[in-house]
């Protein structure tokens, strides 16, 4: 049997849906159909250890085409055009060295810097993943993903949702791409078993300790400001509690900066970047997801998986997650007041915890086996590559 050469591109190897997806999925192709290749375009320190780690064991190539990525917002901005240009002629070198018969494009970052030159050539075959029902691209970045989207020979959304939204961005060519688009919902590892302990050891604090927390890129859009926010209110009226955030990224600092002006900085602690965030998420008392943007959340899958009721943002994407008022809540974006509320209930309210924490697992015994998963995007990459 001929083995599919397949490149993966994805922004970074941050250890977030995406990035997570993609290890989980490429861990579990046929050795005997698929060649692979990871490539990333930017360097993520110590943030990429888990997601390298997890591939190279399986003995999939990993490249980083990029340098490090930027730690500050003004250097972020100031890095994205030269950043852009290197990761497009990094990958083209990667496609070109082992020619590729596949690319994936695993998030909106790897469309932008490299969708572009695929879609203008007769090159690989393009599957290009959307996973953010929101369209950020503007201009001649929105006519760019046109073309990639276009020229792609799959796309896979992971909710029904993000599908028809995105798509709903380009009216003109919404039926014409339908036929092309496919549905292949997110999964989650089999839940591991972490030491009680681990987190709060660590922090410093009490066993009996609850704790609250997000896990993300910290990024303004993440919204983790109104998390810090509600943990102003809550200190008023709670005492056995504390915020924990976990990730990198340009807005970290200034999140410092603002715990320290709310005068919560002694109950908010950051972790990461070298760290598991599924091993800080299995420890919390409830998960918050205050980002409207974000698609579906692997991070609330490990929630669920591990009785941890969720707060999030409503949207339909997160109500098609939660069983709303069963194992988490929803709150309009930025509506602290709401989150406060929420959060105050789970935290005074022990019997409405209680049956929270049961409802989330239930709900997670319901996601797709990894297998399954795996086998799904197997046959989409031996469908296009024919």
């Amino acid at each position: 049997m001929t083995r599919r050469r397949l490149v993966h591109v994805v922004e970074s190897l941050e250890p977030w849906s995406a990035q997570r997806m993609l290890s989980l999925v490429a861990r579990r192709l046929p050795v005997d159909m698929f060649e692979q290749r990871v490539v990333a375009l930017h360097s993520a320190g110590e943030s990429e250890d888990l997601c390298r780690a997890e591939l190279l064991a399986a003995g999939i190539q990993v490249d980083v085409v990029g340098g490090l990525r930027a730690r500050s917002q003004n250097s972020e901005r100031r890095s994205c055009g030269d950043s852009r240009v290197a990761a497009t002629w990094g990958v083209r070198r990667f496609v070109a060295r082992d020619a590729a018969e596949i690319v994936h494009l695993w998030d909106d970052s790897a469309r932008a810097c490299v969708g572009p030159w695929i879609a203008l050539t007769n090159g690989p075959a393009i599957v290009y993943s959307l996973r953010n029902p929101r369209c950020d691209a503007l201009g001649l970045d929105r006519f760019l993903e046109r073309r990639t989207l276009s020229r792609a020979a799959a796309i896979i959304a992971n909710d029904p949702t993000v599908r028809t939204q995105r798509l709903a961005v380009h009216p003109r060519y919404q039926s014409q791409w339908a036929g092309k688009t496919r549905v292949v919902r997110d999964s989650i590892e089999p839940a591991k078993t972490y030491r009680n302990d681990g987190i709060r050891s660590a922090l410093g604090v009490p066993q009996s300790t609850k704790l609250i927390g997000t896990a993300c890129r910290l990024v303004p859009d993440a919204n983790v400001r109104d998390l810090l926010f509600a943990g102003a209110l809550l200190k008023l009226v709670h005492e056995d509690f504390r915020i924990v955030i976990c990730g990198d990224g340009p807005s970290r600092d200034d999140l410092r900066r603002f715990a320290t002006l709310m005068r919560i900085d002694e109950i908010t602690h950051f972790v990461g970047p070298a760290i598991d965030p599924d091993a800080v998420i299995s420890e919390l008392f409830a998960y918050v997801a205050p980002a409207y943007w974000a698609g579906p959340a692997r991070e609330i899958g490990v929630a669920l998986r591990h009785g941890v009721p969720v707060v999030g943002v409503d949207t339909p994407v997160r109500r098609a997650e939660l069983d709303v008022e069963r194992n988490g809540f929803v709150f309009r974006e930025h509506d602290q007041g709401a989150l406060t509320r929420h959060l105050h209930q789970l935290l005074g309210d022990a019997p409405v915890y209680d049956r929270m924490s049961s409802a989330a697992r239930e709900r997670a015994q319901g996601f797709s086996h990894p297998d399954e998963v795996a086998a799904q995007y197997a046959a989409i990459y031996d469908e296009v590559a024919r």
